[in-house]
């Protein structure tokens, strides 16, 4: 088997701690020969490795256990009301919101439907000087169809009967 660059980044700590099998220390070596950059990450790599590994061991005093247990119960009793607050909340505002919305819906549901039905011609309200307010918006465009010439186009798709099946 070739090792290839893939292989020797996944094996960067056992190559680091000299722990690879003679085999596979071969192929590396050959790898490493022919390609710089696996070489040179495994130069850095090492490099760091080795400081790493030499750090003094830091031992926590006896009683950091008993502090820390000590510390996280206090944190966790301090929340413990709020949480209990938040919790009460969500369970009072949740059917609340629920609720408003229902009626909100309904509310605009009926006001949809009390929509004044007029005979489908919008009427313009209040005053405007010169202007007839009570005649029906559209009336000015249908004032043009009735000098229409009598056997024209515009005559014929007026006059037609429309034939409705049945």
């Amino acid at each position: 088997m070739v090792m290839d660059c893939i292989a020797v980044e996944k094996s960067l700590v056992a190559i680091a701690e000299n722990s690879i099998p003679e085999r596979r220390l071969k192929e590396l070596r050959l790898h490493l020969e022919s390609c710089s950059n696996c070489s040179l990450l495994v130069k850095r790599f090492t490099k760091i490795w080795q400081k790493i590994g030499r750090g003094e061991q830091i031992e926590p005093s006896s009683s950091f256990w008993i502090e820390l247990q000590q510390k996280m119960s206090a944190r966790e009793e301090r929340k413990f009301w709020l949480a209990d607050v938040f919790i009460g909340a969500r369970r009072l505002f949740r059917p609340a919101a629920l609720v408003f919305t229902l009626i909100a819906g309904i509310f605009a549901g009926y006001q949809i439907g009390n929509v004044p039905q007029d005979s489908g011609t919008a009427r313009i309200e209040g005053k405007i000087s010169g202007a007839n307010l009570e005649e029906p918006i559209s009336a000015p465009y249908f004032e043009s169809f009735e000098d229409y010439p009598k056997g024209s186009v515009t005559d014929f798709y007026l006059s037609s009967k429309i034939d409705k099946k049945e």
